[in-house]
């Protein structure tokens, strides 16, 4: 018998004594109810096998505590579940939480049974509907209605048009920035996705993204959709395809794969197994930060390079004769900079002058019929120039890979800010997002700026084997007939320097006045003029 004593003993140390110990429960209320219980023990298989009605249990370890979560389903008015399993951990204590659109109207404890009692929070919601639906669309609809002004009696001057342009391109940027204030304030302190699986009562908020995600994008980019038959009319009518710029166009082409992309990249996290998930949370974050940057990569590329497939019109004798002139100049240009030939040279109609390289790996230099119209054989040249020592440079794989280095350490830093701000400040999630905020930015603006760098390498080497004089008229001839501000606008964000930076860069390397420049610039804008 007195050996049995020390049996009960060992048990009590190994078996009891491990479940005796302080517990505090969060009952977290939204469109799940989230029971979150830290302790100083693993918890979790307890519960699992003495907790009824609940759909999931997940623990982790964080700061020395365990956090075990479970979820549980619920009528969305009122909670009643049995606590008795928690309860019987030892000291125990309990809060409840609510998402900003609800309101707790009464909890209470009955013979180990919680009852919480709800009601919608209609200050809550009115602030969120306003800002994810109705300050946007009056902002939206102002502003269609201020471009449809401007473009009644479209001047014949480009002077005119230019400024009729910076008008529009202010009052949209203007509008996208109230749009993503507005779409923050929703997302976070209204708790908006979970508020719209509360009130449809629908799937989760797994489901429910694409629609977030596709009803800020429509508006914010509604101007955009909806004010694009007013803008063409800045340019002739000639230039002008109405199918192509057709608001439902418009939104398959530009913004439904913005949407597309978002959508993968939110719920991706949560569709990876489970055991690949926990290996990758355990690695550094700048491994981590590298996974998800090349998974952004990979799902941003193959999107656009997918809708730029299915809507590009293959027409292999449309502009034979542009053709053979561009690609002659080309294998030129080529062979002065001793470089790789494109894979494809393609000329396209469109309402801009314009001319790029486009692809990662297969390069294909895109030139718009446009361009070619407006510039002689010399300017021609030198703005491809500009494009080959692009090539050359391997400018877009220096972009790419400047990108991904900038994103793994800023967001690197980001991760050890939010913790040692976690220590002192304790978990603030506005704190958190606006890091968060800055850090895009921040990458965003650095990123410009490095573009833009290039871009004033790109303009040398064109000047050098061509001529800067032409180069400069031919860039100034781009600028004009696009209608676009000489100064530039948002100089910060934009990965092209304005014209007159450009002009003054190369006019500098070259030895050229400031007076011969502005003449250069004056007879481009005279030319434009004539043939606009």
């Amino acid at each position: 018998m007195r050996h049995f004593k020390y049996i009960f003993f060992l048990l009590f140390l190994f078996v009891l004594l491990p479940q005796t110990f302080g517990v505090n429960m969060t009952v977290d209320l939204g469109d799940y109810v989230y029971l979150k219980v830290v302790s100083d023990k693993n918890i979790s298989s307890y519960l699992k096998n003495n907790l009824n009605n609940y759909k999931e249990i997940h623990s982790e370890f964080v700061d020395g505590k365990y956090k075990t979560i479970i979820k549980i389903d619920w009528n969305k008015k009122e909670f009643i579940y049995n606590i008795a399993p928690i309860k019987k951990l030892g000291n125990f204590s309990y809060k409840i939480e609510s998402d900003a659109y609800l309101s707790v109207v009464k909890s209470e404890i009955k013979n180990d049974t919680l009852i919480v009692n709800v009601k919608p929070n209609y200050n809550i919601i009115l602030l969120g509907l306003s800002c994810f639906i109705f300050i946007p669309l009056i902002s939206g609809l102002l502003v269609i209605y201020y471009i449809r002004r401007l473009t009644k009696n479209i001047p014949n001057s480009v002077i005119g048009k230019i400024n009729i342009n910076k008008k529009i391109t202010i009052s949209v940027t203007l509008h996208i920035i109230l749009c993503g204030i507005l779409f923050f304030v929703a997302l976070f302190i209204c708790n908006l996705p979970d508020m719209i699986v509360y009130f449809l009562n629908f799937g989760n908020v797994l489901f429910i993204m694409p629609l977030v995600y596709g009803t800020f994008m429509i508006m914010m980019f509604f101007p955009s959709i909806f004010g694009a038959k007013y803008y063409i009319k800045i340019f002739k009518p000639k230039d002008i395809d109405k199918k192509s710029n057709s608001p439902w166009r418009v939104f398959v082409i530009y913004i439904l794969p913005m949407i597309v992309i978002f959508t993968i990249l939110s719920e991706l996290p949560y569709i990876l197994p489970n055991q690949f998930y926990s290996v990758l949370s355990e690695l550094p974050e700048p491994l981590r930060v590298s996974f998800w940057m090349v998974i952004g990569f990979v799902v941003f590329y193959s999107i656009i390079t997918l809708v730029g497939k299915i809507f590009s019109k293959k027409k292999e004798n449309e502009y034979i004769e542009l053709y053979e002139k561009v690609s002659k100049l080309v294998d030129e240009l080529t062979k002065q900079l001793n470089t790789k030939k494109f894979k494809e040279i393609k000329i396209i109609n469109g309402i801009v002058a314009n001319a790029m390289v486009s692809g990662l790996f297969n390069e294909k230099l895109i030139v718009t019929k446009k361009l070619i119209d407006i510039l002689n054989d010399e300017e021609l040249k030198a703005i491809l120039a500009h494009e080959i020592a692009h090539k050359k440079r391997r400018h877009i794989k220096m972009g790419l890979t400047s990108w991904f280095i900038l994103g793994v350490v800023i967001f690197s830093s980001i991760d050890y800010i939010l913790k040692i701000l976690k220590k002192i400040l304790g978990d603030n999630w506005i704190i958190g997002a606006l890091i968060i905020i800055g850090g895009y930015l921040s990458l965003y603006i650095i990123d410009s700026y490095l573009s833009r760098r290039r871009e004033k390498e790109a303009d040398i080497i064109a000047s050098q084997i061509t001529n800067p004089k032409t180069y400069i008229k031919a860039l100034a001839k781009i600028h004009y007939a696009n209608y676009s501000p000489e100064k530039g606008f948002l100089n910060i964000i934009s990965t092209h320097p304005s014209m007159l930076k450009r002009a003054k860069f190369v006019g500098k390397k070259f030895g050229l006045s400031d007076d011969e420049i502005k003449k250069i610039i004056d007879e481009a804008r005279n030319e434009i003029e004539k043939v606009i």
